[in-house]
């Protein structure tokens, strides 16, 4: 497996080895330091794998992580140049095609019948509220939409997207790289 190389101070080269990543058909899985492959559950997970284990500032971080300190923002907006919280940005700024892609996740999920899981019931009300929302994040994009598919892969229940396809949509996000969706230093 080919490991990734991760720029100490490059959030754009740094965005650009994940969104690579996650067209890879194998995405889920992370190398590790060790040799092994950690597989993850959807791509904000990969991203944040990836920059534990191939950043070189991730030594700093984990010395944070010995503090009890939530390391989690710090690498994503360090290693990526994310913007708080979750990879939060505003939609509007999506290139209409990545948009749409999105909005129609969102009106398949707010059509669909709810749930008798309580937790797929509340992923599935956070993908339908997109469409009423400016503000997007990537963690939820990322994991709600992949819950949808696990909990029942069929287009009436919401789940238009298989994993593979929720792992190319963050791609393109990350390539298209919206201002709102970067932190102040990374722009």
């Amino acid at each position: 497996m080919d490991l990734p190389v991760l720029a100490a101070n490059d959030p754009a080269a740094n965005r650009r080895v994940w969104s690579e990543w996650l067209r890879r058909p194998d995405w889920r899985g992370v190398p590790t330091h060790e040799g092994d492959v950690q597989e993850q559950r959807d791509a904000w997970d990969v991203g944040y794998v990836l920059a534990v284990e191939h950043w070189p500032l991730s030594v700093i971080t984990t010395v944070a992580a010995e503090n009890d300190e939530d390391i989690e923002p710090t690498i994503m907006t360090g290693c990526y140049g994310l913007a708080e919280p979750g990879g939060a940005f505003d939609s509007s700024e999506l290139p209409e095609r990545v948009r749409n892609r999105m909005l129609m996740a969102a009106q398949a999920a707010r059509s669909a019948p709810d749930y008798e899981s309580i937790m797929s019931n509340l992923d599935k009300n956070s993908i339908a509220d997109l469409i009423d929302a400016d503000d997007w994040s990537l963690v939820i994009i990322s994991a709600c939409l992949i819950s949808m598919w696990e909990h029942d892969q069929s287009p009436m229940s919401g789940a238009i997207m298989s994993p593979a396809d929720v792992a190319r949509l963050v791609a393109d996000i990350l390539d298209a790289a919206p201002p709102s969706l970067l932190a102040d230093s990374a722009r």
